[in-house]
């Protein structure tokens, strides 16, 4: 697995290479930053998770055994304890985000998928998702929270899918690629 460090350094030398081809790329990470960026607030909004961020929900997993556990001890703690839902809800988005990650690999190299493949999944799921929203007669029932459970995978297949492309990363490390496109308009002020 490629290390944070060398994504940073391969995308200096392919900037390095071809500024044309370097400039597209950074840019391409900025953009997907950005998408991915509306992507998780619109899943913080809906389903109170992020879409993404493994690193946020396993925060919200570790706050939320915290606030069932009662190790926090204040009541006005308790109240403010921003886990919404049990520990056993992040962890299992957690699995299926690597279970989207670990099912990419597997058809990729057993199978010999390319992101062709993968993305009729994706945009099905996420169409699924939508229309399944439109039609609820409210904007937010109970149980609404379990359908990140089919969404979840599916981050987990696009991320995995943005690692193993020409963008060699993955664009929700947002500090990592603003730093790298700051470092490389560098060059071009004059």
């Amino acid at each position: 697995m490629r290390s944070p460090e060398s994504a940073t350094a391969s995308t200096m030398a392919i900037a390095a290479d071809d500024e044309g081809t370097g400039w597209r790329l950074v840019l391409l990470r900025c953009l997907f930053c950005l998408v991915l960026g509306w992507t998780n607030s619109i899943m913080m909004f809906r389903f109170r998770v992020f879409a993404t961020m493994m690193v946020g929900n396993s925060i919200l997993l570790g706050v939320s055994m915290a606030c069932e556990e009662h190790l926090v001890r204040r009541s006005e703690q308790v109240l403010l304890c921003p886990a919404e839902f049990e520990p056993s809800y992040y962890f299992f988005l957690i699995l299926l985000f690597v279970f989207g990650a670990f099912f990419h690999g597997y058809m990729e190299e057993r199978h010999g998928w390319t992101p062709k493949h993968f993305a009729p999944i994706v945009v099905l799921v996420i169409v699924v998702e939508e229309t399944r929203l439109c039609l609820s007669n409210t904007s937010r029932q109970d149980d609404d929270h379990y359908y990140v459970y089919l969404l979840a995978p599916v981050f987990g297949i696009t991320g995995s899918l943005s690692l193993k492309s020409k963008l060699a990363g993955v664009p929700w490390a947002a500090s990592g690629n603003m730093l790298s496109a700051a470092y490389h308009f560098a060059r071009y002020v004059q």
